[in-house]
């Protein structure tokens, strides 16, 4: 994946968009509702997208056979999922499920 595609630029400019309203408690919109609401679909998306972005680019040079990382893409999904973890309440409502696999793509 090109990281100018558009695909790829809309769902980081999404994953923008979340880290937003998740970063500020005093506005609780729609999108801030729906991942509260279903926190654990929201913390595995984000373990993929964090594995993927360490191998979605292709790769900077011809020796490599595995993509490149995505700077720009772990960067929102990191300091998204920094939001969650750090959260007194959103820490706690994480499901085990989710955080296992949180915590094994951070591992691998």
């Amino acid at each position: 994946v090109n990281e100018s595609e558009e695909v790829f630029v809309c769902g980081r400019e999404g994953l923008k968009i979340l880290h937003a309203s998740l970063s500020n408690p005093e506005i609780e919109d729609e999108i801030f509702f729906k991942a509260k609401n279903d926190l654990g679909k929201l913390v595995s998306l984000l373990a993929s997208t964090l594995s993927f972005g360490f191998r979605c680019c292709p790769p900077s040079d011809h020796r490599e056979q595995e993509g490149s990382m995505s700077v720009s893409l772990l960067s929102v999904t990191l300091a998204t999922l920094c939001v969650v973890v750090r959260d007194s309440i959103l820490s706690k409502m994480i499901p085990p499920g989710p955080l296992e696999q949180l915590i094994l793509k951070t591992c691998q």
